[in-house]
């Protein structure tokens, strides 16, 4: 519920949503635009869909994002303890778009009562207030039943049976980072996005610790990316070249939560001492 100060002005509750703030959202993967069914787009958020609607388009716009498919998900790790929760999305559409807000559950009936309206140009929140019997696993849905362009701005699971979303400003963005990077990481990009140097073991092992920013929510799953985008392999320090001929792959052995020591190279081809450029795909998503 809103708790009310002494000056009067409302106060907001928490948001239990990760990277809930669409008009500059945390973007990992770095591209402008996400159509892939059944994949993670902008962080924590997966392009869904649902009896066979063939999703749409989801893009980064200006101050928002716009969508054009039929379902937005994010999945929560935890179970909500039973209780009073409201759901609530702004959004507006120019072409008169459906929106629906509901939610996934564990527990029967299975989700909960949909909330439906017709955007219109004007920003609008809506408002979803549901009663969990018993502890459950939670989807958040964004549906639609069209696919019209709709514009989302910011959402919001809270406790209680207000929404206080009008009241929320923009949160921090490296606050809002960390929590994604406990779910999915990408190390920097440039030419010198990583640096190891290959150890006396010169046609297997290139050495150095990669510890990940934050600990993640599972060991998770590494791909190695040059600095040119391909899978598997590195780049010359400095020039961007993939040069070797043996594939890399992340050393397991010491690959947990917190980071990995070394990547393997099958096949060879790495030099004592050089140093080579590349990136760490981590991926602890919840699919």
């Amino acid at each position: 519920m809103i708790n009310v100060h002494g000056s009067g002005m409302p106060q907001s509750n928490p948001n239990m949503l990760d990277n809930w703030y669409f008009g500059n959202p945390i973007n990992q993967r770095g591209k402008e635009s996400y159509a892939a069914v059944g994949k993670y787009s902008i962080d924590r958020w997966m392009v869904d869909y649902w009896n066979d609607v063939v999703s749409g388009t989801l893009t980064i716009g200006d101050g928002c994002i716009t969508w054009s498919g039929h379902r937005f998900v994010q999945n929560f790790e935890k179970e909500l303890n039973a209780g009073i929760y409201t759901l609530s999305v702004e959004a507006s559409s120019d072409e008169d778009a459906n929106l629906k807000i509901s939610g996934n559950l564990s527990i029967e009936p299975n989700w909960t009562p949909t909330v439906s309206a017709t955007l219109s140009q004007t920003k609008q929140i809506l408002t979803n207030t549901f009663v969990l019997n018993a502890d459950s696993k939670f989807k958040v849905w964004i549906d639609s039943s069209d696919t019209k362009v709709k514009k989302l701005y910011r959402a919001k699971l809270e406790l209680g049976p207000v929404s206080t979303l009008a009241y929320d400003s923009p949160p921090n963005y490296q606050q809002e980072l960390a929590k994604c990077q406990r779910y999915f990481y990408i190390s920097g990009a440039g030419t010198n996005g990583c640096q190891l140097k290959s150890s006396m073991y010169v046609n297997e092992w290139i050495l150095g610790r990669v510890d990940f920013p934050v600990q993640m929510r599972i060991a998770p799953t590494v791909k190695i990316i040059s600095m040119n985008g391909t899978e598997n392999t590195v780049s010359e320090w400095g020039s961007a070249s993939d040069t070797l001929t043996g594939k890399c792959f992340v050393n397991t052995a010491t690959l947990n939560q917190n980071g990995f020591n070394g990547i393997r190279v099958d096949g060879g081809g790495a030099d004592l001492n050089a140093n080579y450029a590349w990136q760490v795909i981590a991926d602890a998503n919840i699919y």
